[in-house]
């Protein structure tokens, strides 16, 4: 077996956990972009905890990919017979690869728990499930930087009216979602 076939796993693993890495590093963007999408409770820190392992998950990973990729231009066999040299580019390679494995594990498991947690919070109170809903319906201009505050809250029949003040400009906006607040039934401003 010549030192490139001796290496090919090595190689498989590390491009396959890069693009693990990213991917995942990309969907965090995306929920931290919006404060709506942001966790609350403990489940926010786990979640945190589990983008922090992919991030150093990430980084071992290009340094693994870097070392390794030096030491097969480097490498220069031995005579027939002769041991293979020692050297530090492989043991860097090795301890990156396996620090990389390392954080693929804890980050899993944070996210893990992040989805244990979630899941088991979705039953909780629909108050704050049809609070959370109705800023998501909203129907704000992004364009002139329309920002809502929460001014009341009714519980009307089966259904959630929620009243909001626009800023700037002063305008109001109603959201009505079902109790459970899963569901939004009307979205307007008059």
């Amino acid at each position: 077996m010549d030192e490139h076939e001796r290496w090919s796993f090595h190689l498989e693993y590390l491009k396959v956990a890069l693009t693990l890495a990213t991917a995942v590093i990309a969907a965090a963007a995306a929920i931290y972009v919006d404060d709506a999408k942001i966790p609350g409770g403990p489940a926010r820190y786990w979640l945190a905890a589990g983008v922090a392992s992919f991030v150093l998950m990430l980084v071992a990973s290009a340094a693994s990919l870097g070392l390794l990729s030096s030491h097969v231009a480097l490498y220069q066999p031995p005579p027939a017979g002769a041991p293979p040299p020692a050297s530090r580019l492989v043991w860097w390679t090795i301890t990156c690869a396996n620090a990389s494995f390392v954080f693929l594990v804890l980050g899993a498991l944070g996210l893990a728990w992040f989805f244990a947690q979630r899941t088991l919070e979705a039953n909780g109170d629909g108050f704050e499930r049809a609070v959370t809903l109705a800023r998501r319906a909203l129907p704000l201009d992004a364009s002139k930087n329309e920002t809502a505050a929460l001014k009341s809250v009714a519980l009307v029949g089966d259904a959630y009216e929620l009243s909001f003040s626009i800023a700037p400009g002063g305008g109001a906006a109603t959201v009505i979602t079902d109790a459970a607040g899963r569901q939004v039934r009307l979205a307007k401003r008059p």
